[in-house]
């Protein structure tokens, strides 16, 4: 917890490539993006290659401010700038100094690099997955009832075991009236 203060934003530690394996494929996905980006036919200068992180310089970029709309009228068209030039704001401003490449060829850097950019994004679902109570990965039982306590209950997408194929929009509503239906029937 940040603080008691409810206004106060929570900590979330999503643990992301905490499994090595996760890493590794992120790893190896970093390579085959940089190698299939970075060639003769497509994008030979290596040294334009930038991954779109969301470091924390890039985060302070994104917020909508005047300050932000000035940093960004001035860079963006910095990049259209001779070659060595842009190389080098690329390396400066979006590598924090190092060049790419350097990074890739360097496994700790890579690793580095991987853990340093990895963040949850899009839908996340799972967190509270809904089952049987005898299922040991569930977290709520079919009713949302968090399993193990008293009148809590979970109606979100954290309840859902995966994914679906489509916005999580109409799948939650339908889990938030399933489960509103059953607590309104226990009265």
């Amino acid at each position: 917890m940040a603080s008691p203060d409810p206004k106060t934003y929570p900590v979330a530690d999503l643990n992301l490539l905490s499994d090595t394996r996760d890493l590794e494929r992120m790893i190896a996905s970093v390579r085959l993006i940089a190698k299939l980006l970075v060639h003769p036919s497509l994008n030979p200068e290596g040294g334009d290659f930038f991954p779109a992180s969301y470091s924390p310089r890039i985060k302070r970029l994104s917020l909508y401010s005047a300050a932000n709309r000035i940093v960004a009228s001035i860079l963006g068209p910095m990049l259209d700038v001779p070659t060595v030039l842009r190389q080098l704001l690329i390396r400066l401003v979006l590598l924090n100094g190092t060049p790419f490449p350097a990074t890739l060829a360097d496994d700790r850097a890579l690793e580095a690099f991987a853990r340093e950019s990895v963040f949850g994004v899009w839908h996340p679902v799972g967190t509270c997955r809904m089952g049987d109570i005898a299922d040991p990965m569930a977290v709520v039982d079919p009713e949302g009832s968090v399993i193990g306590s008293d009148n809590i209950f979970v109606a979100d997408a954290s309840i859902m075991q995966r994914l679906p194929t489509a916005n999580t929009n109409i799948p939650v509503i339908m889990a938030a009236e399933k489960i509103s239906d059953a607590l309104l029937s226990r009265n």
